[in-house]
């Protein structure tokens, strides 16, 4: 199913989705979902954008998922920096329905170090093991994880899943060690 697909980060049916929809029409979603720094275009990257085969920050992508968490409204992150500045707001480009059915796909598995509490979340991992990341959220938060070495060199061995998850678990489960966690509201 489309939910094992993403939850289980296989390759093979989202290179032959985006097959189907076309790379140039995947890159104008991305952008609208605040991941601003795409600067090759879709005969540069082909079929591997579907795998993550560009690059951009881990402030726009952390800042697209918290998109996610909030219905589908996507704004620019802020920083410390930017705290005081108003929301630059990129608008809504998916009906909240599907972004539900996404959040149910990304809550699907648990988190690889977590306790079980429900959360969304998606790993990642470059090609050649030099980076890998984690994005986690829920209604409340969002957090993104980058592990890797700043020189570019590989990390063989490491990955989204088993260097980037289990800090964002521990994150998670120092945070709400003292509240209650968020859940999404129920969907129809």
């Amino acid at each position: 199913s489309a939910r094992d697909a993403l939850a289980l980060s296989l390759n093979t049916p989202a290179v032959r989705l985006l097959r189907d929809i076309g790379p140039e029409n995947l890159i104008g979603v991305l952008r609208a979902c605040g991941l601003r720094r795409l600067n090759r275009t879709a005969a540069d990257t082909g079929l591997a954008l579907a795998l993550g085969g560009v690059e951009t920050t881990l402030l726009e992508l952390t800042g697209a998922y918290a998109g996610l968490a909030s219905n589908g409204r996507f704004r620019a992150p802020k920083t410390t920096q930017t705290i005081d500045d108003p929301p630059s707001d990129y608008g809504q480009p998916f009906s909240v329905g599907s972004i539900q059915l996404l959040r149910r796909m990304l809550s699907a598995a648990p988190l690889p170090g977590g306790s079980g509490e429900p959360v969304c979340w998606k790993t990642g991992t470059s090609s050649g093991a030099r980076d890998a990341w984690c994005v986690a959220f829920n209604p409340e938060l969002t957090i993104g994880v980058w592990v890797g070495n700043k020189s570019g060199a590989p990390a063989p061995g490491s990955s989204g899943a088993t260097a980037a998850a289990p800090i964002v678990a521990d994150f998670l489960s120092a945070y709400y060690q003292r509240r209650p966690r968020p859940t999404f509201p129920e969907t129809t």
